[in-house]
C-alpha cells in the first residue's frame, strides 16, 4: 500500500496517522483486560480470607477477639499512665520559677553553669570553688525547661584552708531566697540559720519545701521541691 505513495513526506505521514489510529484502538482495550484481571485478583484474595475465617472454630475467633480487646485495654492503660505522669510533672513544678532564676543568680556571684537539656529531663549545673570550699546548685526539671522540679545547693569543705563549716551559712542561705510565687525569702533565710546543724530538718513555705542535710561537719545541704513531691 505504502509502496505505490511515491511522495516521501507524504507517505511518512500516512504511517504517523495510521500508528497513532492503531494506539487509540488498541490501548483501551489493553486497559480493559488488565482491570478486570486485577480486579478479579483483588476479589479472589477477599474470598480466600473469608473462607480462612469460616474455616476458624469458635475457640479460635474467640481466642482472637480476647487478644485483640486485651491489647487495646492495654494500650489505653498506657496512655492513661503516660497522661497521668504528664499531669503530675505538670503539679510538681514550683510556681513561678524558672531555671534562669536559679543559675543566673550564682553566675553573678561568680559561679560557672553547664547545661545538659534533653526531651525528657535537664540540668543546670552551676559550681564554684573558692576560700577552702566547693560550691555546687543542680537545677532540674523534666520536660519544659523553663520551669523547676527541684534545686539543690551543697556546699563541702575542700581542706585547702582550714575553715569551718559555718562558713557555708551565708551560700545554703542564698540559696533558700529563691523567687518563687509566695516566696518569703526572710523567712527561709531565717529558718536556714536556726537549722542550720539540725540534719533533716523540714519546713514548707509558700507550698514549697525546705530540707536542710547535715552529714558531716564538713558538709551542707540544702534541697528546694514543690511539697508532696519530695522522691521526684
Amino acid at each position: 500500500m505504502w509502496l505505490g505513495i511515491k511522495n516521501k513526506v507524504l507517505r511518512n505521514t500516512l504511517v504517523g496517522i495510521w500508528a497513532l489510529i492503531l494506539l487509540v484502538i488498541y490501548i483501551p482495550v489493553v486497559f480493559a483486560i488488565m482491570i478486570p484481571s486485577t480486579k478479579s485478583k483483588v476479589e479472589n484474595k477477599t474470598e480466600e480470607d473469608k473462607k480462612v475465617e469460616i474455616s476458624k472454630t469458635p475457640e479460635e475467633l474467640s481466642k482472637e477477639k480476647a487478644e485483640m480487646d486485651s491489647k487495646a485495654k492495654a494500650d489505653e492503660q498506657k496512655r492513661a499512665e503516660e497522661e497521668s505522669e504528664k499531669q503530675k510533672q505538670a503539679d510538681s513544678k514550683i510556681p513561678g520559677l524558672a531555671p534562669v532564676d536559679v543559675y543566673l543568680n550564682f553566675e553573678k556571684r561568680g559561679f560557672k553553669t553547664t547545661k545538659s537539656l534533653k526531651s525528657e529531663y535537664s540540668f543546670w549545673y552551676s559550681k564554684d570553688s573558692s576560700a577552702g570550699i566547693d560550691y555546687d546548685v543542680t537545677t532540674y526539671t523534666t520536660g519544659d525547661v523553663n520551669s523547676v522540679l527541684r534545686v539543690s545547693a551543697t556546699a563541702i569543705l575542700n581542706f585547702e584552708e582550714e575553715k569551718n563549716i559555718i562558713a557555708v551559712l551565708p551560700f545554703i542561705q542564698y540559696a533558700s531566697s529563691l523567687p518563687y510565687d509566695k516566696a518569703e525569702p526572710e523567712k527561709a533565710t531565717q529558718w536556714v540559720k536556726d537549722n542550720f546543724n539540725n540534719d533533716k530538718a523540714e519546713t514548707v513555705i509558700g507550698g514549697v519545701k525546705f530540707r536542710i542535710f547535715a552529714p558531716t561537719e564538713f558538709a551542707r545541704i540544702l534541697k528546694i521541691n514543690k511539697e508532696g513531691y519530695d522522691n521526684l
